[in-house]
């Protein structure tokens, strides 16, 4: 199972990005060796509790909540699940700001 954090799009940025890693070290060059996925919506606890309702195992990491992705299938049910509930979301990698510049 993977787990993937779920994050606002207001902290689509560095904090955010240091918030799922959880003082994990960065390792010395962008994206080749290194990526974390993220779901980013407006509202993190609406989807927490959201997801939750719709039967998804949930997890908290470093302060973060996470929800536990099995698959391909899993994904799409969350999006699903998601935009029932009129929630926008994005699938993106949280570390992608963190080596401009």
């Amino acid at each position: 199972m993977l787990r993937v954090p779920i994050l606002s799009w207001s902290r689509r940025c560095v904090a955010a990005a240091e918030d799922s890693l959880g003082g994990k070290p960065l390792p010395p060059s962008y994206m080749a060796e290194y990526s974390v996925l993220g779901f980013f919506v407006e509202n993190p606890d609406e989807a927490v509790r959201v997801l939750k309702e719709g039967g998804f195992s949930m997890g908290k990491s470093f302060g973060t909540d996470e929800v536990l992705v099995g698959g391909h299938a899993d994904l799409q049910r969350i999006a699903a699940v998601l935009r029932d509930k009129g929630m926008g979301m994005e699938l993106a990698d949280v570390v992608d700001g963190l080596y401009q510049g």
